[in-house]
């Protein structure tokens, strides 16, 4: 068993650390949140499984940026008005 053990060990030495983060953004698991990075992944790649997914996921990005964008507005405009938060309006 040890020597399957130093076998193993030795193995994961070997293997440059660099290997080990591109194979983890090329399973999309560590990239960057601003899409930069979402060339790398492989199965949105043309020969990949799921070719539009980087189009589906960029669509995904767009619609959360809208809705902060419109939750900001909200913000900006209760500041503005007095309303500081939802309990402050009166039924």
């Amino acid at each position: 068993m040890d020597a399957y053990l130093e076998w193993v060990c030795k193995a994961w030495q070997s293997i440059p650390v660099d290997a080990i983060v591109t194979s983890f953004k090329t399973c999309g698991i560590t990239n960057v949140f601003d899409g930069s990075e979402d060339g790398m992944i492989h199965c949105f790649k043309p020969h990949g499984p799921i070719p539009a997914g980087r189009t589906l996921l960029d669509n995904a990005r767009g619609a959360q940026n809208l809705v902060q964008l419109v939750e900001e507005i909200d913000l900006n405009e209760n500041e503005h008005n007095g309303y500081v938060s939802d309990k402050s309006i009166e039924f």
